[in-house]
């Protein structure tokens, strides 16, 4: 007899990932190199597993496309939200368990809106390139710079600071409507 397992590759904001539900938790990292992997696999920055939890809508089992685990992903919980809601017939509001906490989030149709753990480790003030930088964790550590514009974002500059502070590296623009716009070099 052979097992199957039923996947799902979700793209959101320019990263992929592969989801699947399963009732039992146990390490997966050699999966998840195995499946991402662009060219013996199926390709993706990672692997999300949707496990079930006794308070909350369900718990997730994150890992890189390396094998390794994170605690959070931004866009990885917008897809993992929109997955359990339109997949596996969750409500439009759910809450769910990370690694880094406890994420809220609120589907409406293909929209997603989460609100992610607050950010611990604030560094405030780094100058590297001349430029003021903010490191902080929300699960995965960033380094951020707020910037004029986002023409300033220079990928070899973010690989060199994403090496240094292992994380990743955005630069951000806020708008006069409050919106925030976001150029980031992610570690992986």
């Amino acid at each position: 007899m052979q097992n199957h397992l039923k996947f799902y590759k979700y793209s959101a904001s320019g990263n992929d990932f592969i989801f699947f539900k399963s009732d039992e938790k146990k390490d997966r990292s050699e999966l998840a190199i195995k499946l991402c992997n662009r060219f013996d696999g199926i390709g993706a920055d990672g692997l999300v597993v949707i496990l079930p939890h006794q308070n909350l809508d369900f718990e997730w089992d994150f890992y890189n496309c390396d094998g390794s685990k994170a605690g959070m992903c931004g866009n990885a919980s917008r897809a993992a939200a929109h997955f359990a809601h339109h997949f596996l017939k969750m409500p439009q509001n759910l809450s769910f368990l990370t690694t880094a906490g406890v994420i809220e989030a609120k589907v409406d149709k293909n929209e997603v809106e989460v609100c992610l753990t607050k950010p611990k480790g604030l560094k405030e003030k780094i100058i590297e390139f001349d430029k003021t930088w903010q490191l902080c964790d929300t699960g995965v550590p960033h380094l951020v710079h707020f910037c004029e514009d986002l023409s300033e974002f220079d990928e070899k500059m973010a690989k060199i600071l994403r090496d240094k502070y292992n994380a990743n590296v955005n630069f951000a623009l806020i708008e006069k409507d409050k919106k925030l716009k976001v150029r980031t070099f992610e570690r992986g």
